[in-house]
Order: structure tokens, then C-alpha cells, then sequence
């Protein structure tokens, strides 16, 4: 077994939190940032590859979509033993975990995050993260927009091209 994302998959599936964090980030260690995110493009891969021929059962997640007159707040809820790859998000925003605990690997490394816990999310971060528990996050983006497909067209990408071939149109307030 010579591959990270079998290794991953092996002890995610024995439930070794602390393993996992120590064999990601000795792997993610010795990498530029441009390996770190082919790496978690081939996690990404690997996640849709599996779901389309049945190895893995697509395991979706609640959103709950929440405005102010300033503010989107994106609340999303995932169970358990999920595995979950993130969007690229265009534009540094607050991010909460609000309950539970996850395993999160990102080109800044791989840690647990336990909620309660508040941080910056980058643009052009992309996250993979194994829910140790039930987990609730929220983040929060500064603009006006209500419209959910618009809001998400300006608030992210699903891969390292397209986000690097989207023009970052946002609409802040005034």
C-alpha cells in the first residue's frame, strides 16, 4: 500500500485520528504548495471515481442559508464517518466550526479541529476533511447578494482550473 489515499482510507477505516494527522503531514512536509493541491486533486478524484462506480456512497449534507443585509452565512451539517472535499473559495471570509471534531489536510498541513473554533479562511484554499463526529460549520461572506446560485458562482470554485479561470465578480455592500 504505497498510496496516500489508501493509507488514508486504511486508517480512517480503523478510526486513528492522530495516525492520520501524523502520515499526512510528514507526506505533505517535503511538498510545494502546487503538490499539495495535485494531491488533493487526486483525493478528489479518487472521492468522485469511487461514488460513480459504487465503492463509495455520495453522502450529501444539509446547508442552511442564512442573510443579514451585509451577510451570507453558509451553514452546512455533515454526519459522521463522512469524507468531505470542499469548494475553493474566491474570497477570505470567517469560517466556525461550530460542533464536532474533523480531520481538515489543506496545503497549510493537517490538523484536527475541534469546535468551538473560529478562523480565516484563504482564497484559494481547498480542504479535505473525515468527520471524527456529527460536525456543524458555518461561513460568513460580506455582500447583499440573496440569490443562492449567483452567491455561489462569486463565492467559489470545484477545481484548481476553474478557479483560476473565473473572473472573481463579488458584490459587497456599500
Amino acid at each position: 500500500m504505497n498510496n496516500i489515499v489508501d493509507q488514508i482510507r486504511l486508517l480512517i477505516w480503523e478510526r486513528v485520528p492522530d495516525e492520520i494527522v501524523d502520515i499526512l503531514n510528514g507526506h505533505l512536509a517535503s511538498m510545494t504548495v502546487d503538490q499539495i493541491r495535485e494531491e488533493i486533486t487526486e483525493i478528489h478524484n479518487s472521492v468522485e471515481e469511487s461514488i460513480e462506480s459504487g465503492a463509495l456512497e455520495a453522502v450529501g449534507w444539509e446547508t442552511i442559508h442564512h442573510f443579514t443585509n451585509d451577510a451570507y452565512c453558509r451553514e452546512f451539517r455533515i454526519k459522521s464517518g463522512s469524507l468531505v472535499v470542499g469548494f475553493i473559495h474566491h474570497h477570505e471570509h470567517f469560517l466556525f466550526a461550530l460542533k464536532g471534531d474533523v480531520i481538515v489536510m489543506s496545503e497549510d498541513g493537517a490538523e484536527i479541529v475541534s469546535a468551538p473554533s473560529i478562523f480565516i479562511s484563504k482564497p484559494g484554499v481547498k480542504r479535505v476533511g473525515y468527520a471524527l463526529t456529527d460536525i456543524v460549520w458555518a461561513s460568513v461572506h460580506v455582500t447583499n447578494e440573496r440569490d443562492i446560485d449567483k452567491l455561489e458562482q462569486s463565492l467559489f470554485s470545484l477545481n484548481y482550473e476553474e478557479y483560476m479561470n473565473k473572473e472573481r465578480i463579488f458584490q459587497v455592500p456599500k
